[in-house]
């Protein structure tokens, strides 16, 4: 089996590298010929102002290495398990999006929270010593964050695709996302017969923002269902060394306009690693990847 370590840094390479390349691909369709700007198929021009509102629901696994005071923990948790500690209420994620756009020109808002609190507890026998009765251990590591995504992006171009109602779209945006996290770390070690209990305690909390570049698309697959997609590269060495994000989902519209809006529904995919290593008594090698489903509607 390959190490957890070594997967994530073939991960990260492959994605920057894709990341990188649509980046590449989008800024040279801006630059070139003119961009087929389409009108709706009714004849008429689409409306220049569009808003958008989304309450994602996002459950990630979470997988990584967390250094607090030169305390490392090793962090492995599913989507299965989070969902697990979300059910027993030992985990809470909240997010949601908003986004604007008039004309070509559009901004986002991107935010998310929560915390996950993972504990363990065993009683080993001391097989050597049985007079010394059982080693009790007790750990658990906690992990709060913020993430906000804040974009500001130019449509790039928009085509009609036949008997399609709602045209093909490439966008390029920059932005800037802001971390948030609290981490912390409890153990106990202990001699059941003994009497011998020793205990650790450390905690942190860091903040910092990345700057980053993306691009995102959008395409019809019918005219009530479209694909999405959201990528971006960031840090820099400017609070990450290096941060990407991947964003991809199915999209449902649904038929009926309520009170002039659009509703949809959509199931997809989310993963957001970073790494920052710029305190090596305080390092985060974390990456955060899982299914996500989400309600919104367009007006």
């Amino acid at each position: 089996m390959m190490p957890e370590a070594s997967r994530r840094s073939i991960v990260n390479g492959l994605l920057t590298r894709t990341l990188f390349h649509c980046v590449v691909v989008a800024i040279a369709v801006m630059t070139a010929a003119t961009v087929a700007w389409a009108d709706d198929p009714s004849g008429e021009t689409s409306k220049p102002w569009e808003f958008e509102f989304g309450t994602p629901i996002w459950i990630p696994g979470n997988y990584g290495t967390l250094t607090v005071r030169d305390h490392v923990a090793h962090v492995d948790v599913s989507p299965n398990d989070t969902w697990n500690l979300l059910t027993s209420g030992n985990a809470f994620a909240g997010e949601g999006y908003f986004g604007l756009r008039y004309d070509r020109v559009f901004a986002f808002v991107d935010a998310l929270g929560g915390y996950v609190d993972e504990s363990v507890s065993e009683q080993v026998p001391i097989k050597a010593y049985p007079q010394l009765g059982k080693l009790s251990i007790d750990a658990k590591a906690k992990l709060k964050d913020v993430l906000v995504d804040v974009g500001v992006g130019y449509r790039l171009g928009e085509w009609t695709l036949p008997e399609r109602r709602r045209p093909l779209t490439l966008d390029l945006y920059v932005g800037a996302r802001y971390y948030w996290f609290l981490t912390r770390l409890r153990a106990s070690l202990g001699v059941t017969k003994a009497g011998i209990r020793q205990a650790a305690d450390v905690s942190n909390t860091v903040d910092w923002t990345d700057p980053l570049v993306g691009v995102r698309w959008q395409v019809p697959l019918l005219d009530c269902v479209s694909a999405n997609f959201r990528g971006d590269i960031g840090g820099f060495n400017a609070g990450s060394e290096l941060s990407w994000n991947i964003v991809g989902d199915v999209r449902y519209w649904i038929g009926a306009s309520i009170l002039s809006t659009h509703p949809y529904v959509a199931l997809g995919y989310r993963a957001l690693g970073f790494t920052r290593s710029s305190d090596p008594h305080n390092e985060l090698d974390m990456q955060f990847r899982g299914p996500f489903g989400t309600a919104g509607f367009v007006f």
